[in-house]
């Protein structure tokens, strides 16, 4: 009897320690954490716009950041940091115009990459219309007084624009701009220019006004529209023969990319 009541109070002492433990074994529950995850600031691209000549991309970022630059889904290339809050890529061929093909990103110590910024490349044109023809009035012995014309406009993007004028003429082995009826040329040649002449003086000669026309500020410059101005006139001498005469220029625009 003694034996069976030992044996009740051990196991009633195990069914003690053992219950909690089969408590907590059975319990479940949750912990929660606050944080926040910093991303890099987005980075800037400052070069605008971007034409497919563009050798050189810029922009601006978080200080400190790394800068990732892709194109047209390429590999990534680190950016040269200029200091800590500029960035830029140099030796660039953009052959591909279109919308998102440059991608930027940004990373900055342990904070997650920024969001993307996205550039577009633009394609580089120029273009030259044809030249408006104009016709002068019967001209007098002496000093014409001449005519104003704007004979073509150029747009221009992402490129420069380099100028040459020829003549189609009597004279066009030495192209030098005379004014002809048949294969008969007027005794003086064409003067022409950029701006008209002030009283008693000329304008100047094929090769110049080409030279002026190239130099000029807003002509033979990137980017732009603008007309090509002409102001030309012509003296006749009573030794030059009655009959309508013409004269041809021909503009070449040459861009370089």
């Amino acid at each position: 009897m003694k034996k069976l009541l030992f044996l009740v109070m051990v196991l009633a002492v195990i069914a003690a320690l053992v219950s909690p433990l089969a408590v907590l074994a059975n319990q479940t529950g949750s912990a929660v954490i606050n944080g926040t995850v910093t991303a890099t600031a987005t980075p800037v691209i400052t070069t605008t716009p971007i034409y497919t000549t563009t050798t050189t991309v810029s922009g601006t970022n978080e200080a400190n950041a790394a800068v990732y630059f892709t194109y047209n889904g390429g590999a990534a290339v680190l950016a040269t940091a200029n200091d800590s809050t500029h960035w830029s890529v140099t030796g660039l061929t953009l052959s591909t115009a279109g919308t998102n093909l440059i991608s930027v990103i940004a990373q900055a110590g342990t904070e997650v990459d920024s969001a993307p910024a996205l550039a577009s490349v633009t394609a580089a044109s120029v273009t030259l219309t044809a030249p408006t023809a104009f016709t002068w009035s019967t001209f007098a012995v002496g000093a014409n007084a001449g005519s104003a014309a704007t004979p073509g406009t150029v747009v221009s993007s992402g490129a420069t624009s380099g100028w040459s004028i020829s003549v189609a003429d009597a004279d066009t082995a030495t192209n030098s701009g005379y004014m002809v009826y048949g294969t008969t040329k007027l005794t003086d040649a064409i003067q022409i220019g950029l701006a008209a002449p002030s009283a008693g003086t000329t304008t100047g000669t094929i090769a110049t006004y080409s030279a002026a026309l190239n130099s000029s500020a807003g002509h033979g410059q990137t980017d732009g529209t603008f007309d090509i101005p002409l102001y030309a006139n012509q003296t006749l001498v009573t030794t030059d023969a009655p009959g309508p005469y013409t004269i041809t220029l021909n503009y070449t625009l040459t861009a370089s990319y």
